[in-house]
């Protein structure tokens, strides 16, 4: 079976399996360096950018050290132990893919940021799959592209800081 399916099954598994719990947010405006999962996808971001296997697996890690239960939280930990243990580049880039799917889940359900957050979309990443990633700040390089490439990136949408959540 190709690497990438097993990455998409371990995906739904994730997901399925943490779907039927809702963390809960508290009312109050949150650091921008204070989020345990934004702070290593950005990281990771940027490592895959700079075509960095070791700084992607760092990132990975620190990730995969966030404690969490259910959700989309939880999948997102797991897949930064799927990218500390991806054996190339490629592979990275893959579970990279299904982290794109991933975190507009948690940025929706879970995440908590004082800071706009910018939604990229590359058309022409895998076989023709659309890949998506997010940044901090409204110039990005194509982490699917490597090597701080500008290279098909469309800037989809801004996601505006959120300050106070209903529940």
């Amino acid at each position: 079976m190709h690497k990438s399916v097993v990455y998409g099954v371990w995906l739904l598994i994730l997901f399925t399996a943490g779907c039927s719990s809702k963390e809960t947010r508290k009312e109050e405006l949150v650091d921008k360096d204070a989020d345990p999962i934004l702070d290593p996808y950005f990281e990771i971001v940027d490592a895959l950018s700079n075509d960095d296997f070791k700084a992607v697996q760092k990132a990975g890690m620190e990730l995969y050290n966030v404690e969490a239960s259910a959700g989309p939280k939880l999948a997102l930990v797991r897949m930064g132990r799927l990218i500390v243990e991806a054996p190339s580049r490629l592979e990275q880039q893959n579970v990279f893919l299904q982290m794109g799917v991933v975190l507009p889940l948690y940025l929706e359900q879970i995440s908590l940021h004082d800071f706009p957050i910018y939604k990229f979309r590359c058309t022409e990443v895998f076989d023709g799959k659309e890949g998506v990633w997010f940044s901090r700040t409204k110039e990005s390089f194509n982490p699917y592209k490597g090597k701080r490439s500008k290279e098909c990136i469309e800037l989809t949408e801004t996601i505006a800081p959120v300050k106070q959540i209903e529940e």
